[in-house]
């Protein structure tokens, strides 16, 4: 299986995104390669920080996570898709109108009942 292209993450990274896009191509947790690099860079100063500062300066800087690959570029929703969005979102609302005029009107006839009963 491909994995692609490494690319730096600038927007989880902390210093170049080195860490986030290695994180992010080989799909492990960020902290963990932050604690490798850390280590690496204890036990092997000279090679783990030259290593870190060449991937930083060569690797492509489009990657902003591994949810959002496409090319840095943001997708262009057809206006079929945004209707059904909106549609979407319209039937959502009703449904929570729905639940909120339950809620308020049970809670309010509970509470006659329990002032009746005082």
């Amino acid at each position: 299986m491909s994995r692609g292209k490494f690319r730096l993450n600038r927007k989880d990274g902390k210093i170049m995104g080195v860490c986030a896009g290695l994180s992010d191509h080989f799909d492990i947790d960020v902290t963990l390669v932050r604690v490798a690099m850390v280590l690496a860079l204890v036990l092997t100063f000279p090679v783990a920080g030259f290593a870190y500062l060449v991937m930083g300066l060569v690797a492509d800087g489009g990657g902003t996570s591994r949810h959002f690959e496409m090319g840095g570029h943001a997708p262009r929703l057809s206006a079929h898709s945004v209707e059904e969005t909106r549609a979407r979102m319209r039937d959502l609302d009703a449904r929570m109108q729905a639940i909120e005029t339950h809620v308020t009107s049970s809670n309010v006839a509970l509470a006659k009942e329990i002032d009746e009963l005082r």
